[in-house]
């Protein structure tokens, strides 16, 4: 169950994509809070359930990027926000879905790898800043005819100049620190 909760956000980041390139924008808004309740979801239910595994964590990871990287794309595509911006957290979503299976599958055959448990706090801080960054943009788009002065503030003053360089800063944390939570040592011949 837990595992089907998680594979919805990647599907409604397709939804949130194609409601983005129409001009949807308070659609999107809803779409953003419903997948940031099903991340929390899916833990929850795994822990109730007493169904947590490696997997369920891995799967977790992978659809968290995922949602972020689709989002992005769509962003890229329709070219209306900071390109340099989407393409580093791209980047750096793309570097931990491709560092996860490497890391967890394949690495383990050829050498002894330790994984250090602790919750990195820059990537989830890195994570959750990019969604709010794109969640008060989404914002400001959809209250432009509403309320214009409100959505120009958050256009021209703190998405510029406070959200988006914070929220680099971390991304670029992350991407830098990517594989500092592995250890590898060559296996030892027996």
């Amino acid at each position: 169950m837990a595992h089907g909760i998680s594979i919805l956000r990647p599907i409604i980041a397709i939804i949130l994509g194609t409601l983005y390139l129409k001009g949807d924008y308070l659609n999107v808004l809803i779409g953003i809070v419903i997948a940031v309740f099903t991340d929390i979801l899916d833990g929850w239910v795994a822990k109730k359930l007493n169904t947590r595994s490696e997997f369920g964590r891995d799967l977790d990871r992978a659809c968290d990027q995922s949602f972020e990287l689709i989002i992005v794309i769509f962003f890229m595509v329709k070219g209306d926000f900071v390109p340099w911006y989407c393409l580093l957290v791209a980047v750096r979503a793309l570097a931990k879905l491709i560092t996860l299976p490497i890391v967890r599958w394949y690495l383990p055959r050829y050498f002894s790898i330790n994984m250090i448990e602790r919750r990195q706090r820059r990537v989830i801080l890195g994570s959750a800043l990019s969604l709010v960054v794109f969640f008060f943009y989404i914002l400001s788009l959809s209250i432009a005819k509403e309320a214009p002065a409100l959505s120009i503030g958050l256009i021209e003053i703190a998405l510029p100049y406070v959200l988006i360089p914070l929220s680099a800063i971390l991304e670029c944390l992350t991407i830098y620190g990517l594989f500092s939570q592995y250890h590898v040592n060559s296996k030892e011949e027996p």
